[in-house]
């Protein structure tokens, strides 16, 4: 049976962040994945020298704790700034100016309010409806955060989405990653006492005398001191049944939606809409569409399609993308599909990672992070896995 420092299950950005920092201390890490890619909500399709992104796109320079991630693995000399291009909203079949959605007479009279209003103790909808007025709420800022989390915002913790953090004023102000947002993934998982697994699926996880055993969909059984679990709330819920009964009750109460993503690339000559940024869609089976147009290239443009879990078949996705890019199938060079989760955080959740946080300190050597502690965004995942790592117990 297979013995390491650390066994990760779930290789997105929190799972390859804490690899990173165990693996910084010498520790032995395998990270266990049941997709054949590793990545999570990072994926780039990549085609000769071009690359899209089919989920997190963006650096900010407020992501400090992962620009240091990315900065100790070697890949500063990757950054490259992303060029301004125009937002759009896609509403009743047609592409519009996303500006066109708002009401400036209602803005001026209720902006004044954010001087005053909290977003503690409010929810999405009450903090933005209370400083944008309830009319640009409904036709344009829900539409704009869903596109950015993929599903409804309005039920989530104002204080969660958005956040306001310190900058580093030494990297670029937005940016991403020369080849990619993958270019991190691939980063760690080159690192020498880093073992990856695709395709390798955990189903059990057992605890006895101080040992976690992982056992995977093959049958192949791996042991450890130390176990992380950095897969979606609800598979970790249900892996730890026997390991960490309370954690995993609390882990289970976690809901989100499934991200259906469909991304093509097709020849500059092929599309026929302007260069955009992100198309947001209002009332549609998608939420939004982020173009590659940020980084302007020779031959290629590509677009990727964030669809409603269910909403359309691959044909009827081509379908619509057909409709929205003005291209025909025929012309895209290179196709990709994936799927991620998205977890859905209420007004009760902060209140439910105290008391996941709380029954951690019962187990020793479990550690659990992901992108619904401090909130969703790439950073916040960087930050769980951070301290998540420095509290490692002896």
């Amino acid at each position: 049976m297979n013995t390491f420092d650390f066994i990760i299950i779930g290789s997105g950005i929190s799972g390859m962040s804490f690899a990173h920092h165990m693996s910084e201390q010498g520790e032995n890490v395998l990270v266990l994945e049941k997709k054949g890619y590793a990545g999570g909500c990072l994926y780039s399709l990549r085609h000769e020298d071009f690359w899209l992104e089919l989920g997190g796109h963006t650096i900010y320079s407020s992501y400090m704790s992962f620009i240091k991630t990315l900065r100790e693995l070697g890949t500063e000399d990757k950054f490259i700034g992303r060029e301004k291009a125009s937002f759009k909203m896609y509403r009743e079949g047609k592409i519009g100016s996303l500006m066109s959605a708002l009401s400036k007479v209602e803005l001026a009279l209720n902006a004044p309010k954010m001087f005053f209003k909290k977003k503690e103790g409010n929810s999405v909808r009450e903090y933005y409806s209370a400083i944008l007025g309830k009319s640009n709420y409904d036709n344009m800022f829900q539409a704009m955060l869903q596109a950015v989390i993929s599903q409804d915002a309005s039920g989530f913790p104002a204080d969660m989405l958005l956040k306001k953090r310190d900058r580093d004023k030494t990297a670029p102000r937005n940016f991403t990653l020369k080849g990619g947002m993958s270019t991190f993934i691939d980063s760690v998982a080159a690192k020498e006492n880093v073992t990856l697994k695709t395709d390798c699926e955990a189903v059990d996880v057992t605890l006895a005398d101080g040992t976690y055993t992982v056992e995977t969909v093959k049958g192949d059984k791996f042991q450890t001191p130390n176990i992380v679990m950095a897969c979606p709330p609800p598979v970790a819920g249900k892996l730890l049944e026997q390991a960490a009964p309370e954690t995993a009750s609390l882990l289970s109460e976690i809901h989100g939606v499934k991200v259906d993503t469909y991304g093509v690339i097709v020849r500059k000559e092929d599309i026929n809409v302007e260069p955009f940024s992100f198309i947001i869609a209002k009332d549609d089976v998608f939420t939004s569409a982020v173009s590659r147009d940020i980084l302007p290239h020779d031959k290629y443009r590509g677009a990727a399609f964030h669809f409603c879990d269910g909403a359309l078949d691959e044909d009827e996705k081509i379908s619509k993308i057909e409709d929205i890019l003005g291209i025909d199938r025929s012309s895209i060079v290179k196709s990709g599909a994936t799927v991620h989760f998205s977890p859905t955080l209420g007004m009760d959740h902060k209140d439910r990672v105290r008391k996941i946080d709380t029954t951690l300190s019962k187990y020793k050597g479990l550690y659990v992070v992901g992108n619904y502690f401090g909130g969703v965004a790439i950073e916040d995942c960087a930050l769980r896995a951070g301290s998540a790592a420095q509290s490692q117990q002896p």
